[in-house]
């Protein structure tokens, strides 16, 4: 299976310029999708990557997902949040299935749990902080070559 890498600019309003980058793969033996994404990431790059991935001909709404954020900077506001909301409730090529998302920020721990409380009727998604936790919410074996990052966990 071919492995994307795609790097976009971030627009954000500090000094440094970092770029993001996004990492996915699609398993149809699985049924399953993994995203990672690292560095800050805003709006614009997680709607930018979002419709990158829908357009991947071996995406498929009914495929559960994990999405690993503890290697990246979540950038966004509230009202950032509410726009990505109603994006996803919108649009008919947004999963339908479950997702586990890997972080080990309180940041984005509490903007997961905002995002899950308004679009549970979308999909089912919990945040986890390590890998084995995600494949046990989604009931699958670790994925081999899923958690190859080499950094210590921290602390939530």
């Amino acid at each position: 299976m071919k492995n994307e890498q795609l790097s976009f600019p971030v627009v954000t309003t500090e000094q440094d310029d970092t770029d993001i980058t996004l990492f996915y793969d699609i398993f149809p033996e699985k049924s399953l999708i993994f995203q990672r994404y690292t560095g800050k990431f805003s709006l614009e790059d997680i709607l930018s990557s979002t419709q990158t991935l829908w357009a991947d001909p071996r995406y498929s709404v009914s495929y559960n997902g994990i999405l690993d954020l503890r290697e990246s900077t979540l950038h966004i506001t509230t009202s950032d949040l509410q726009v990505l909301i109603k994006f996803f409730s919108e649009q008919k090529s947004c999963s339908h299935a479950k997702w586990a998302v890997i972080t080990n920020s309180t940041v984005g721990t509490a903007f997961i749990l905002l995002y899950k409380k308004a679009l549970a009727h979308k999909h089912s998604l919990e945040a986890f902080s390590t890998m084995e936790g995600a494949c046990a919410f989604l009931n699958i074996d670790s994925v081999p070559g899923l958690d190859t990052r080499k950094v210590p966990p921290k602390e939530l």
